[in-house]
């Protein structure tokens, strides 16, 4: 990161934060203005650059490790005294919840003070975050803290009050001045020299940015509560924006959010608001995903906030308070950070990755699960319903999640979609369909069936008698009998490629030669194509060659070009009677396109196991029910296929058997 010409921060110098170039719009115009400016720093000295960047770094480390200091009665141990004085101050805090009246009555009857001066200590907790109430010997002042604490934690959360050394608070005063000094100090010399000399030699290395970012998202919940009790102001200065960023090592991202959901102030207010400059860079959000688990940690910090369930475990908005619905308005800016980390795909996948990802996608399911069917808005039979059911926040959190989840499903398709690119599908998808043919070859058919049953989860719908006109009878099941439809018919598509898929050198009688003719004319199935079309659309060999031109001639013809100026090729008449609408290299989008285009059924064969006449015969008896909801075209559809491959291959083994007039496979008599 690098400072702005105003004092604040922007990305300025990090490539990966902009879409081109290392500068904003804002900075990039003067970008030839600075190159040809000098350096600010040739007219100091090298031993008074030296000695400020070393006091600068002094004055930091001291003014964070002090200011964020938790212990009340002693100081770290560098600071610690030698004697230690029995004077203590009794500290009252801004903790954001109770009234300007709440405190000015307890403070009146805590210290007896006078009005006048009660609301003088309220004002100065308000406006600079915590004030002295008294001071004294540690028994004086816990006196005081327990008078407070009683009276205001009765109906809510008491006041936060510590009895802290007067060490202690001299201490964490001289810190608050040493920054106080330190912008004082700006006016000294122009303001380009100060940035050199302080802000550049802190913060401007990518590096501290990495370390940075990892503290952010390691310990995100502390730092929210501490930048709004220190900085009242609606501004953000200099020295305290530097203040949070040497802060962040020592505090935590779910405690930051915690604070900010709380607390009354605009997240641009907020160092939560950093997270769009750092969870928006690529290596650094995936990163972050890898070393912190960062996306879990988002969706479990944002699902810790909503804590009123159902006895079904679903969120329930309908009896939020206001200050609930306040906090839940809040606890929103959470998905736009998880929004950020998922804006930028990644173009590699290591173990790591994946397997954080896919901790963090288990999160994002469970987030789902309690959404699901939250606080719904049911038909009343019973009495006239006087007030509207809740409804704003249920709509609000799924419009909020629906950009998030389109980009949930985007970093899941990506390996799918190299998984059946054309480029690598050989060494993936094939290799897979060829593995699990040789494992079927090897198995007895229905020990292998039952298997596939177990994996797709569908053997109680099989093993369940009359299951149709059970589902249908009860309409709350609509999403399971989806669900278990397209469950079917993914299995079922399986079942068609381990059986009909034969033409890979090696596991059917066909050479390298008839497996680019089937690919070619499985995509002429779908559209004529232009030759360069046709070549992206293969697989290519060891020599970046796919063999096309030896075997188009033969399953082809080439039509010259027209107005349209590309010649095209188009499938030959006798070879679309190989055409099988389930060819395994085909999406479902070609899928679709090459039925519309054909609009007939033709392949081959299929093993006759018992477990496969059942579950065949089972899904016709669905499509012939009365009300039957439990199936689909698509799935009866298949099955038919099926029918059709197990008759051609009955009639092929006839054919090859006739004179030994040994039968082995009888579909026909089984099915009938």
């Amino acid at each position: 990161m690098t400072t702005s010409g105003g004092g604040g921060f922007c990305d300025c110098g990090d490539t990966e934060a902009w879409k081109e170039g290392p500068y904003c719009q804002k900075h990039e115009l003067n970008t030839s203005e600075i190159e040809e400016e000098e350096d600010p720093l040739v007219h100091l000295s090298e031993d008074v650059i030296a000695r400020a960047y070393n006091i600068f770094a002094i004055m930091f480390r001291y003014a964070v490790e002090i200011l964020t200091w938790e212990k009340e009665s002693e100081l770290p141990p560098d600071l610690e005294m030698v004697e230690k004085s029995d004077t203590y101050y009794c500290m009252l805090f801004n903790d954001e919840v109770h009234t300007y009246e709440q405190v000015i009555y307890t403070l009146q009857k805590a210290v007896n003070c006078t009005q006048k001066e009660a609301i003088g200590f309220a004002t100065t907790v308000d406006r600079d975050g915590r004030r002295s109430v008294r001071y004294g010997d540690f028994q004086y002042c816990e006196q005081a803290k327990s008078v407070i604490v009683r009276n205001t934690g009765r109906q809510t959360k008491p006041l936060k009050v510590q009895v802290m050394h007067s060490s202690i608070v001299a201490h964490q005063n001289f810190g608050l001045k040493l920054l106080s000094w330190l912008g004082s100090i700006i006016g000294y010399s122009g303001r380009n020299v100060y940035h050199q000399l302080f802000m550049s030699s802190l913060l401007m290395d990518l590096k501290y940015k990495k370390l940075f970012a990892i503290r952010f998202a390691k310990n995100y919940q502390q730092l929210q509560r501490d930048f709004m009790e220190d900085d009242h102001e609606r501004a953000v200065s200099v020295t305290a924006l530097s203040v949070q960023f040497f802060t962040a090592p020592t505090l935590n991202y779910e405690r930051l959010q915690s604070d900010y959901v709380t607390d009354d102030h605009d997240r641009e207010f907020s160092i939560t608001d950093l997270s769009v400059q750092i969870f928006t860079v690529p290596s650094l959000a995936r990163m972050l995903i890898v070393e912190e688990n960062l996306m879990t940690i988002i969706i479990k910090t944002f699902m810790d906030h909503l804590r009123h369930r159902d006895a079904q475990g679903r969120f329930q908005f309908e009896r939020y308070t206001a200050s609930q619905a306040f906090k839940f308005k809040r606890v929103q800016s959470l998905i736009l950070d998880l929004k950020y980390v998922l804006i930028s795909k990644p173009t590699e996948w290591s173990d790591d990755l994946r397997q954080k990802f896919l901790e963090g996608f288990d999160a994002f399911l469970e987030l789902l699960k309690c959404m699901q069917g939250m606080d719904p808005i049911t038909r009343q039979v019973g009495q006239h319903i006087e007030m509207e059911p809740e409804w704003e926040a249920a709509f609000t959190l799924q419009m909020k999640l629906t950009h998030v989840i389109s980009m949930m499903q985007d970093w899941c398709a990506l390996d799918i979609y190299y998984y059946h690119n054309v480029k690598c599908r050989r060494e993936m998808f094939d290799k897979d369909i060829v593995m699990l043919q040789t494992g079927v070859s090897m198995m007895d058919p229905n020990h292998f069936l039952m298997i596939m049953l177990s994996r797709f989860e569908l053997y109680q719908i099989f093993s369940t008698p009359d299951y149709g006109k059970k589902i249908s009878s009860e309409a709350s099941h609509k999403d399971l009998v989806q669900q278990n439809s397209t469950l079917i018919e993914e299995m079922l598509y399986l079942i068609i490629m381990l059986v009909g898929e034969r033409f890979c050198p090696g596991v059917g009688q066909v050479n390298t030669a008839d497996e680019i003719k089937r690919e070619i004319i499985h995509q002429l199935s779908i559209k004529p194509m232009a030759h360069s079309e046709l070549v992206k659309s293969l697989p290519e060999d060891e020599n970046k060659e796919t063999g096309m031109e030896s075997v188009i001639e033969a399953v082809a013809h080439f039509k010259k070009p027209g107005l349209t100026g590309r010649g095209m090729y188009e499938l030959k008449p006798e070879c679309a009677k190989e055409f099988n609408l389930y060819f395994y290299h085909f999406s479902r989008a070609e899928q679709s396109k090459a039925e519309e285009a054909q609009r007939k059924l033709k392949r081959q064969n299929k093993e006759d196991t018992d477990v496969m006449l059942l579950i065949m015969r089972t899904i016709l008896q669905w499509t012939v029910e009365h009300n039957g909801c439990v199936w689909s075209e698509s799935m009866l559809q298949r099955v038919l296929h099926l029918i059709g491959m197990a008759l051609q291959e009955e009639k092929q083994h006839l054919e090859n058997v006739m004179e030994e007039h040994v039968i082995t496979f009888t579909f026909t008599q089984k099915i009938s």
